[in-house]
C-alpha cells in the first residue's frame, strides 16, 4: 500500500510540473502563430508584388512595340 502511495506521489508531482508548463507553451503557440501569420503576409505580398511587376513589364514592352511602330 506505501509503495502505491509513493508512486501516486510521484506521478502527482509530474503532473503538477506538467501543468506549470502549459503557460508557457501556450505563449509559444500564440508566438509561432503570429509568425505564420506574418510570413503568410509576406509570401501574399512577395507573390503579388512579383505578379505587378511582371505585368508592368509587359505593359511597358507593349508600349514600346506601339512606339516603335508608330
Amino acid at each position: 500500500m506505501r509503495s502505491r502511495v509513493q508512486v501516486m506521489t510521484r506521478d502527482l508531482a509530474r503532473f503538477k510540473a506538467d501543468l506549470q508548463q502549459v503557460p508557457a507553451l501556450k505563449a509559444e503557440i500564440e508566438t509561432m502563430r503570429q509568425e505564420l501569420q506574418r510570413v503568410r503576409y509576406m509570401f501574399t505580398f512577395s507573390y503579388f508584388s512579383v505578379e505587378w511587376r511582371l505585368l508592368l513589364s509587359m505593359r511597358r514592352k507593349d508600349m514600346r512595340r506601339t512606339m516603335i511602330m508608330v
